[in-house]
């Protein structure tokens, strides 16, 4: 089920005051590299317009080793839990972070933010919530959106996902400084997992994350009333009240967890065997999908 496409045709409104992409991003000091729609904000900040996403990326320059299944797989570092967008991938051998804004979101306007939440966003208040975040902190006077708001623009059902007998419930996360989506992958992740089954499983996470712009996914530690698990989350705080940016982030989160939740259920069962990963807890020579009986 998908509540908003890409493909949908945005009206978008004129006026003589309306800036171009360019001279928006002039105005945040980024400069022009050489390319459509390729900035440069300094020496390690740029902008580019890929598809239908506005894609900010910033490199870190580390070196990401080669996936090898033998070896533990480095990870980034994780930004789940923090403001807004911003997320780390592998991405050309080095490890980088993307902030990803959906095109049709936006639009190129003067004169501030629109008071219609249910339209298109300034496209310059969007990548002034992406420069304001991106060391980690939110604007002092930033409040989230009234509940009653983004409760509305909740479609039924839109924060429970059910896919080939899986089902997750998702939370909405709003208090007056935090504004968040996030579905469970793995509600609860097997301690002890053998080390090849657990770099596969952080494999697969590393693409998802790389793949899916706007979410965020990564193991969230056990407490003494819960278990460690794996989530997805999609944060918009600090972001402008804005409908079509939500419903975005609500397409992709529910999308990458149906993406995700066989494989890594059948990944994070120590009961099952999978071919080349050893096998499962207790020794049996079992059917790699087939799940051991109590």
């Amino acid at each position: 089920m998908s509540f908003l496409s890409s493909n949908d045709s945005i009206p978008l409104p004129s006026s003589p005051n309306t800036l171009t992409l360019d001279e928006v991003l002039r105005a945040r000091a980024f400069a022009r590299a050489g390319q459509i729609h390729y900035f440069n904000h300094g020496a390690r900040l740029t902008f580019r317009t890929a598809g239908s996403w506005h894609v900010l990326t910033e490199f870190a320059g580390e070196p990401a080793e080669p996936a090898d299944l033998g070896a533990a797989i480095p990870a980034p570092p994780t930004e789940l839990g923090s403001p807004a967008l911003w997320k780390w991938v592998r991405a050309n051998g080095t490890f980088e972070r993307r902030f990803e804004i959906p095109t049709w979101s936006t639009v190129e306007e003067a004169g501030g933010e629109s008071s219609d939440t249910h339209g298109p966003s300034s496209i310059g208040a969007l990548l002034d919530w992406a420069l304001a975040t991106r060391t980690g902190s939110v604007p002092a006077d930033w409040t989230s959106p009234p509940v009653e708001l983004v409760e509305s623009w909740l479609p039924r059902g839109a924060l429970t996902v059910q896919t080939r007998g899986h089902v997750r419930q998702g939370e909405l996360h709003l208090t007056a400084r935090r504004w968040a989506l996030r579905l469970p992958v793995l509600p609860a992740l097997a301690p002890g997992l053998p080390a090849l089954r657990a770099a596969a499983l952080a494999e697969l996470l590393a693409e998802a994350q790389a793949r899916w712009a706007m979410v965020r996914i990564d193991r969230t530690p056990a407490t003494t009333d819960r278990p460690a698990s794996i989530v997805a989350e999609v944060d918009f705080t600090g972001a402008p009240p804005c409908e079509l940016l939500f419903l975005a982030g609500l397409d992709a989160l529910r999308h990458v967890v149906v993406w995700l939740v066989e494989t890594a259920d059948v990944l994070g069962d120590p009961a099952v065997t999978i071919t080349g990963l050893g096998p499962a807890r207790g020794g049996a020579n079992q059917n790699p999908k087939e799940r051991r009986q109590p």
